[in-house]
């Protein structure tokens, strides 16, 4: 693929709410499976132990593109995951279920 920023497109991977709530979308518009859910168990992308959850978020990705986000000295991370209120509109308690208190 030209002027592609995916360096190898068989290890591009889709995931996310939307992959989690019109996965079948997803892979009649890209050919993809998406990954549905949490990345919250070892092994979900590939046959290590690493949790992906659990690790820090990556910003040197963010070095790879001209764009500069306005909160470049900014860190963002979750204080808790899941929701039990279940509103009509939200896709969260779909996706994670069950609420944790989840980063110390």
């Amino acid at each position: 693929m030209e002027n592609s920023i995916v360096k190898n497109e068989n290890e591009l991977k889709i995931g996310g709410v939307l992959a989690t709530v019109l996965a079948n979308e997803v892979y009649k518009a890209t050919g993809i499976k998406p990954h549905k859910g949490l990345l919250n168990k070892p092994g979900d992308l590939d046959y290590n132990n690493i949790i992906i959850d659990e690790l820090p978020l990556d910003y040197s990705i963010l070095d790879e593109i001209e764009y500069k986000y306005p909160e470049n000295n900014a860190y963002y991370g979750y204080m808790t995951r899941g929701c039990i209120n279940k509103c009509s509109f939200c896709a969260v308690w779909k996706i994670e279920p069950t609420f944790n208190q989840y980063i110390s």
